[in-house]
């Protein structure tokens, strides 16, 4: 155990404790902040709150013991059985201001969970759900070890211990995926966990390495920042370009035409840039396998996957003849590896005999120019439309249902590796192809047409051949990710389009692409993604006084996620389906780490502000790193989406419909509408009888609306949002109870134009009895939903309502008449659809049982100005 466990504090202990806290704070004793911790814990503890979170190290722990511990080490609870399958728990407790998880027993993969996990909860919030894993134990450890340090330090400390860069807080790392995080792997901390017989004495002796002012790191930077392609591509152009004693030979076979010392070393460098390329692609299969465990997915159709179902010959021919399957091993003579390992004493007729045989196998029986090619094909079939392994890999494991932002990652992650394998197998056929090439060249034997010369055929082939192959294959790669983004994005709410982390993902993307294809244009790269109508109004970005150089666009068409496309006139709606993403590179490149303001602009020229863009240094395995990065790069995407507030709320398209009073007697009455300067509408009105002696009535309703056409081709589910407020009063009086009333309602919905009826609508309103006054406070978040039929006009509405009695009679004592008002302030008001056949809103837990958005969907601030104007 790794913190010290005590008996139950006793009872009384409140009372000394308060008895103690102004004597302690008045002598300014060291341990009165300690005793002020206590007191507030005791405090905390007189009243239950919900602990919430998940056990995990790499699987989830299941039926585990929580132990629930204060600052002192008191043991405070103990349950049985608290974590479910997935290792979640959610508990009813007094707990104190902060304490202490314990999780043990349960089960991990099947097996008896032997190990100790620990959670120190600094300043409990019971609104967040806290993670318990192998970094909390880690931090947990040493802060029982060190009581006196500030949680922050501590923090800080364990984060550097990790080698997790200044500018990662230790709570990212903390809630990012167990199974896949950039700076840490769960699976590679409990491999070592396992070979030291535990957690317990793992953890106790990383805390000695952390004392001796030692560092950890459980990642592999080249596992997924796929720093080597642009090594490799570097590499492979240089052997194809270098010209040894003036032949176009490459690396490894034109050495052996020279002889000498250097020869020697050179060979031991590429033997262990080989062996570099091997050992990452081991890494890559490892992480795959496990991200796809955590997944769900079965392992053997993992490696169908990995393997290429169209190409798995070609994969398996190339693996054979590039190095063997031990890293340890020459090979043999049919291996590339094996001429790694040559020294200039190799180099005798019999060499020379092998190698000549090994280069007309590379160009005949093994034919490893079109195993590449096979591999392209798989990745990009050319029959039809058939789906290659990057979209196979999309379809059947990445889109099965909307997830949460902070599991897109991981899943992207899965894709950006499945591809890195793919391609590696291609760079290394093509590392083989190149070499036999240049051997042939080399040898003054014309290939493909190519006489010897400046171009060697091996460039050609990089150059013209490989090169674009792999520009169509990242291409394809950015299609899939595009459909991941796309197929989570939401729809109904256009300030919450794109997912959070969409942005992280396409600068990850794109910064893989430089380097898979071996460009140096990182710098500032920006792009706009969206529904097609308004990205294709992008005319250009720019930062500074600079704009594009040059624009690039990838659309995705997804049948199953269409989307609302406005006309012109924002008084057409039609069905779209075409999502956009446009890219693109400023000049000059912005190289100077900084932060830079982007602006976009139609093609009338008219710039418009996006926010600000930041440049950092990077190291090239993505990790972001101002001492040690050489690679200044910065990503900034803008969102547009069709719909939504921009459509319903325009000034020009939403107004008045009418205005109308119905009244006898005499009455006061008033009415008022408009927009704020932010866009905001407003409807109020108000009225009350001026005689208390006289009879009196009125009816008025204020409305404003959109008009527009549905020109889809087929019936389609609509969704009408709002959010926004209603308030007012309503109050009558008099003792005759006869015909007096007074009533206020606002009222949001849909009217069928063609048909003259409501398809629906959303009311709010009160109505006053004798002598009370009936208040209207309500914080509006409401959807409703109905199917919009092709050809037919509606129009969207929202109006207030009023009405107010009086009938006077003779004799009455009392005074009689009535008073309302009644106001309306509407915030968002979006008509957005999805074709329910393809894609069904159950599968969105907020959507299946509940006509209200849940809240955490409005704009930052936006929920408290709602309050405040309800209030």
């Amino acid at each position: 155990m790794l913190i010290e466990k005590r008996f139950p504090v006793q009872v009384g202990r409140l009372v000394f404790l308060l008895s103690l806290i102004s004597f302690l704070a008045l002598s300014r004793l060291p341990a009165a902040a300690d005793w002020v911790d206590d007191v507030k814990d005791e405090l905390y503890l007189q009243e239950a709150r919900v602990l919430k979170g998940t056990a995990f190290l790499d699987d989830p722990v299941s039926g585990g013991t929580i132990q629930v511990y204060d600052r002192n080490g008191f043991l405070l609870h103990c349950i049985d059985s608290a974590t479910g399958e997935d290792g979640s728990f959610s508990l009813t407790l007094p707990l104190p201001e902060s304490f202490t998880l314990v999780i043990t027993k349960g089960e991990m993969a099947g097996r008896s969970f032997k190990h100790e996990l620990i959670r120190y909860v600094h300043l409990f919030d019971p609104t967040q759900k806290y993670k318990v894993n192998a970094i909390t134990t880690l931090l947990g450890a040493y802060l029982a070890d060190h009581p006196d340090i500030p949680y922050r330090e501590a923090k800080d400390a364990v984060r550097a211990f990790l080698s997790i860069p200044e500018t990662i807080d230790l709570d990212e790392i903390i809630y990012s995926s167990e199974w896949y995080c950039y700076y840490f792997s769960h699976y590679a901390f409990m491999k070592e966990a396992d070979a030291m017989q535990g957690m317990e004495p793992f953890i106790k002796q990383l805390l000695k390495e952390l004392e001796a002012g030692r560092t950890r790191c459980f990642y592999d930077p080249d596992s997924i920042g796929s720093s080597f392609f642009k090594d490799f591509m570097a590499a492979l152009m240089k052997g194809a370009a270098s010209k040894f004693g003036g032949e176009g030979t490459g690396w490894i076979l034109g050495l052996l035409n020279m002889g000498g010392d250097d020869v020697d070393s050179r060979l031991q460098d590429m033997e262990k840039d080989l062996q570099g390329i091997l050992s990452t692609l081991e890494n890559i299969l490892t992480t795959l396998k496990n991200l796809a465990h955590d997944l769900a997915m079965d392992t053997n159709e993992v490696e169908i996957y990995i393997e290429g179902q169209s190409a798995q010959d070609a994969v398996t021919l190339i693996k054979t003849h590039y190095a063997p399957e031990d890293p340890n091993s020459r090979g043999d003579t049919n291996t590339l590896k094996w001429y790694a390992n040559c020294t200039s004493a190799d180099s005798n007729p019999t060499v020379r005999a092998q190698i000549e045989t090994f280069v007309e196998n590379v160009n005949g029986a093994w034919d490893v120019e079109s195993q590449v090619q096979k591999i392209h094909d798989a990745i990009i079939p050319d029959i039809g439309n058939t789906d290659g392994l990057l979209d196979l890999w999309t379809k059947n494991f990445l889109l099965q249902g909307p997830i949460g932002s902070d599991q897109l990652m991981s899943y992207y992650q899965t894709l950006e590796q499945y591809f890195a394998v793919l391609l590696f197998y291609q760079f290394k056929g093509a590392n083989i192809v190149v070499e036999a090439l240049n051997y042939q060249s080399g040898a003054g034997s014309p290939v493909n047409g190519f006489a010897q010369g400046d171009v060697t055929p091996a460039y050609s082939y990089l150059t013209g051949t490989f090169q674009p192959m792999i520009q169509e294959e990242t291409d394809r790669f950015l299609q899939c990710v595009l459909k991941l983004l796309f197929s989570n994005s939401g729809l109904y709410w256009e300030r919450r389009f794109l997912p959070d982390s969409a942005q992280g993902i396409l600068a990850r993307a794109t910064f893989f692409i430089v380097q898979t294809l071996g460009q140096d244009h990182y710098a500032l790269r920006t792009g706009a993604i969206g529904t097609r109508p308004l990205v294709n109004d992008v005319f250009c970005m720019g930062s500074g006084e600079y704009g594009v150089v040059a624009d690039a666009s990838a659309d995705v068409e997804l049948s199953e996620r269409p989307y609302d496309s406005w006309g012109k006139d924002l008084k057409t709606l039609t069905y779209g389906d075409v999502y956009t993403y446009k890219y693109f590179d400023l000049y000059p490149y912005w190289k100077d780490p900084g932060t830079y303001e982007v602006w976009w602009s139609t093609d009338s020229g008219s710039p418009y502000y996006l926010g600000i863009a930041e440049v950092k240094k990077y190291t090239e395995g993505y990790v972001q790193d101002d001492t040690k990065g050489t690679i200044s790069y910065g990503y900034f995407m803008a969102p547009f989406r069709v719909g939504g507030k921009e459509a319903m709320m325009a000034p020009s398209i939403f107004v008045r419909n009418q205005y109308t009073v119905n009244q006898s007697g005499n009455v006061i009455s008033g009415y008022s509408d408009g927009m704020d300067p932010v866009g905001n509408l407003f409807l109020t009105l108000s009225a009350h009888n001026r005689y208390n002696d006289e009879g009196s009535n009125i009816s008025q309703k204020l409305e404003w609306y959109h008009p527009f056409t549905f020109t889809g081709s087929q019936a389609t589910t609509a969704y009408l949002n709002s959010a926004g407020s209603a308030t007012g009063s309503a109050y009558w009086f008099g003792d005759n109870h006869s015909g007096n009333e007074c009533s206020i309602k606002v009222t949001i919905g849909l009217w069928d134009v063609t048909h003259n009826k409501d398809v629906q609508s959303c009311s709010h309103g009160v109505s006053a009895s004798n002598g009370d006054t009936k208040n209207l406070n309500v914080a509006l978040n409401d959807q409703i939903s109905f199917t919009l039929q092709p050809g037919v006009s509606y129009y969207v509405y929202a109006n207030v309502t009023g009405s107010g009695t009086a009938n006077y009679c003779e004799g009455v004592t009392y005074r009689t008449g009535y008073s309302y008002t009644n106001t309306l302030y509407l915030v968002h008001l979006s008509l957005t659809f999805v074709n329910t056949e393809y894609w069904n809103p159950s599968a969105i837990p907020f959507l299946a049982n509940h006509k209200k958005l849940p809240l955490p969907l409005f704009p930052r601030g936006l929920w408290k100005r709602l309050k405040h104007a309800a209030e």
